[in-house]
Formats: C-alpha cells, sequence, structure tokens
C-alpha cells in the first residue's frame, strides 16, 4: 500500500497534477512526500508548498537529511503506524493501492 496526503497541492513542476505519496526512512523513520507525476521528494509535510524540492527523485544518491544512513531512492512506501508516529492523521491521508506504490518504486528506479 501506498499513501499520500490529501487536500495538499503538489508544489513541483507537475502542474499541481501530482499527489504527494509519503514514503519512510527505515532507519529513522523520517517522512518525505514524493510527487507521483514527476517524483521531486519534499521534507515540509505540514506544507509542502513551502519547501523547495530535496532530490528529483532516483539516481542522486542523496540520503535521509535526517539520519543521513539511507538513500531517499530506498526509502519504501510509508505504512500506516509510521504515518502516525511521524505525526500525520488518519485525517490527512488515502489509500493509493498498490497502483500508486508501483509508480512510485519506478521513480526510485529511474
Amino acid at each position: 500500500m501506498a499513501y499520500f496526503l490529501k487536500d495538499r497541492p503538489c508544489p513541483c513542476d507537475c502542474d499541481q497534477n501530482g499527489v504527494l505519496a509519503v514514503v519512510c526512512c527505515p532507519e529513522c523513520g523520517k517522512l518525505i512526500l514524493v510527487c507521483d507525476e514527476i517524483g521531486n521528494a519534499f521534507d515540509n509535510l505540514q506544507d509542502p508548498l513551502d519547501s523547495l524540492p530535496l532530490v528529483i527523485w532516483g539516481g542522486t544518491g542523496q540520503k535521509c537529511p535526517t539520519c543521513g544512513s539511507v538513500l531517499l531512492s530506498d526509502f519504501p512506501c510509508a505504512d500506516l503506524q509510521a504515518l502516525l508516529d511521524g505525526g500525520l492523521s488518519l485525517d490527512e491521508v488515502e489509500d493509493g493501492g498498490k497502483q500508486l506504490a508501483a509508480t512510485i518504486r519506478t521513480h526510485q528506479r529511474n
């Protein structure tokens, strides 16, 4: 499964057509938002419109901005417990299902 933020437009070059999927550092639990259209990654969960992209997803070698031990491209989709532990509520997210998870994995490989 893959979850995305509800009611928060994507701030990147997708012209706000993308959804912001939530991925999670398997080492420290840091949550990152990833545009499902382009693959830009953002770390401001509360106001993604007020953040610059961390990376264009995939192949950059950039690591977790919190612990520095895991490549962003190796972050799995956040599960429900990771979302709650990261400070998101069930009202803020929606399940995008297997299709969204597959899209995020595609961005990670490119």
